[in-house]
């Protein structure tokens, strides 16, 4: 049975770029997902949000577009806050990269 399919909704304020991703990000919309988090950091001044606490399905592939976020995010100066679901969470806590991500307490 397919999951809930991704959606992607930018909640900007004055304070901070968001964007909050629900259902399940994998191959079906990756692309997608790396589009939305290009865009989400070049519109950011700083600081930028990836709300992933409504996400049901996070894997390696998902990861791996946040990652390059992060890294798209330092150079550009923008400072990227995860906010992970719990599965999001574990998976990040798995490979280790829990320190280098700056996962914000909102989980």
């Amino acid at each position: 049975m397919p999951g809930e399919m991704a959606r992607f909704v930018r909640e900007d304020s004055d304070a901070a770029t968001c964007l909050v991703v629900t259902g399940e990000v994998d191959l079906a919309n990756i692309d997608e997902f790396n589009e939305q988090l290009t865009r989400l950091v070049d519109d950011a001044h700083s600081p930028a949000i990836l709300d992933l606490r409504q996400l049901a399905f996070f894997d390696s592939t998902a990861l791996n577009a946040v990652v390059r976020a992060h890294r798209r995010a330092e150079a550009q100066g923008v400072r990227l806050f995860v906010w992970p679901s719990p599965m999001a969470r574990r998976v990040i806590n798995i490979t280790g990269l829990e320190s280098w991500l700056n996962l914000d307490g909102h989980s």
